[in-house]
C-alpha cells in the first residue's frame, strides 16, 4: 500500500475499532480529499491548506460549497499561498457533497453546522 491508501486503511480500522458508525462523509473524504488534506485534516505544508481550524471550512457554508464546486484551478496565478491547486468537485451529487462537507466541518476539532443536500442544491442553482 502507498501513502493515501495506507492512511485510508488505517482510518477505516480506527473507526471500526471505536465501535461507532462511520459518518457518511468519511469514505468520500478518504476518496477525494485525504491525499492532499491528510488523515488529520492539517494538509501538506506549503502544498495544501489545513481543514482543521480553517476560516473557509468554519465560515459561511454557501461560500464553502461554491469553493469546493469550483476548486482553485482557475484562480488567478499568484493569489494563493499553496503550491497545489484544488480541482472542483461538481461531479459529486448534492447528497455526497453535503456529506463530505459536513464531515469536514465536524471533524479535526471543527464544530460547524452540517451542510444539507438542499444547501448544496441551492448553491448549485446560483
Amino acid at each position: 500500500m502507498r501513502g493515501a491508501s495506507v492512511a485510508a486503511f488505517l482510518a477505516t480500522i480506527l473507526w471500526a475499532g471505536a465501535g461507532e458508525a462511520e459518518p457518511a462523509g468519511a469514505p468520500l473524504y478518504r476518496e477525494h480529499c485525504l491525499t492532499c488534506h491528510q488523515a488529520d485534516g492539517y494538509g501538506v505544508p506549503f502544498q495544501q491548506p489545513a481543514l482543521a481550524e480553517s476560516e473557509i471550512v468554519l465560515g459561511d457554508a454557501k461560500a464553502l460549497i461554491q469553493y469546493v464546486l469550483a476548486g482553485t484551478e482557475f484562480s488567478e496565478p499568484g493569489t494563493s499561498d499553496w503550491g497545489n491547486v484544488m480541482p472542483g468537485f461538481p461531479q459529486l451529487s448534492d447528497r455526497e457533497l453535503g456529506a463530505v462537507l459536513t464531515y469536514i466541518r465536524q471533524s479535526f476539532g471543527n464544530t460547524a453546522d452540517a451542510v444539507s443536500e438542499q444547501d448544496v442544491r441551492g448553491a448549485r442553482e446560483r
